[in-house]
């Protein structure tokens, strides 16, 4: 595995080391796939603007973000608080990032006059492509690894990665930032699919902001390297939490707004809210079984808010589909509580697979919808 710092050529007073340059190769790709998956909305001058402006913003939102983390160890630890400033020493946040590129959509699409919604529903398949391959450049600088990996038969690429300590000794660790890139991947495909459809302005969006924050706050649980965190949480997990929330309240807004409260926004509220306190109390019972009782309390929640709205909507139609749909919840719910009060072999897997199931929900609640509500 390469170091971050180790230099593959030198352009004037640049180093360029793997991890930049693979972040280069992010940029040239961004642009590529905005260029022409965008080309039919804005000119190839605004499109180079667009990316362009991205990247300075994703630099700066990602180092300040990552600063702000640090804040009270940066007279210490970082050499004062002119680190901040100090861009060229690295240091970034996926999320800083993400923000500060929203940001530069929002203020770019007021100075052209056109809709934010239409800039980043340009702007989400170029986006992708970049954390798909910024994920890729983290092998280069030993980041997004998970915890060592015993099972020979999952020795090898791309499930773990070998970490050389010295000439004699070595140990493979979970390839985290390989499934993440995959995720970034498959969610690039995902969009270009989408895009042969008709859609209301800022669905593609959505949908990439939704499905990315699920997959981070599943994935990033997997890491066990220096990412930020507080506590066993991850900066990362809370920031993808708080964009779904605010996902999930536009869309109640704009629900409330057409047809007035009604009891599917009080189920899609305790639908997220149990699917959120299921990845919060599987986060506590990794460590504590004791939080067992208050998980099998938050299932339960979820598999009824789940359950009772399709038996009510099967009496408006497509009766067997909704009845299905709804024994398939109440079943995989009952068959997750029997898991925990049992304590079977080999449990963690069953909790991993709660979180994936309960993180989808949430992306699914949270994602806007395609045609009007």
């Amino acid at each position: 595995m390469y170091g971050e710092m180790e230099v593959l050529f030198r352009l004037g007073p640049l180093s360029v080391t793997p991890y930049s340059l693979m972040m280069g190769l992010a940029f040239l790709l961004a642009l590529a796939v905005t260029f022409l998956t965008a080309r039919r909305v804005f000119s190839a001058e605004r499109i180079v603007t667009m990316v362009c402006l991205g990247t300075v913003a994703a630099i700066l939102g990602g180092h300040l973000v990552y600063s702000l983390a640090f804040f009270p160890a940066l007279e210490v630890d970082y050499g004062g608080y002119s680190f901040i400033a100090r861009l060229h020493e690295g240091g970034s946040t996926l999320f800083g990032a993400v923000f500060f590129v929203m940001l530069a959509c929002y203020l770019l699409a007021k100075h052209w006059h056109v809709r934010t919604a239409d800039l980043m529903d340009a702007a989400a398949p170029g986006a992708a492509v970049a954390i798909c391959v910024g994920r890729i450049a983290e092998y280069f600088n030993g980041q997004g690894l998970g915890q060592a990996v015993e099972d020979a038969a999952f020795q090898r690429f791309p499930f773990a990665v070998c970490t050389y300590m010295d000439e004699e000794w070595s140990e493979w660790y979970l390839a985290v930032f390989v499934f993440e890139a995959a995720a970034a991947l498959i969610l690039f495909a995902a969009l270009l699919l989408l895009r042969r459809r008709t859609l209301r302005p800022g669905f593609l969006s959505g949908f990439f902001l939704s499905a990315f924050c699920a997959s981070q706050i599943f994935l990033e649980q997997l890491r066990a390297d220096d990412c930020i965190r507080f506590g066993f949480v991850r900066l990362t997990q809370i920031c993808g939490l708080v964009v779904l929330v605010a996902l999930l309240s536009a869309r109640i807004v704009q629900r409330v707004r057409t047809k007035g409260w009604t009891w599917e926004e009080t189920v899609l509220v305790v639908r997220f809210l149990a699917a959120t306190f299921c990845v919060v109390f599987t986060e506590f019972a990794f460590e504590k079984p004791q939080y067992y009782p208050y998980l099998s309390a938050c299932i339960v929640l979820l598999a009824l808010s789940i359950a009772c709205p399709e038996i009510i909507r099967a009496r408006k139609g497509h009766a067997a589909l909704h009845i299905g749909g709804a024994a398939i919840s109440i079943i995989l719910g009952g068959a997750m509580l029997y898991i925990l009060t049992l304590g079977l072999e080999n449990e963690w897997d069953y909790l991993y697979a709660l979180m994936a199931v309960c993180v989808s929900v949430m992306a699914f609640d949270a994602c806007p919808r395609n045609k009007q509500e």
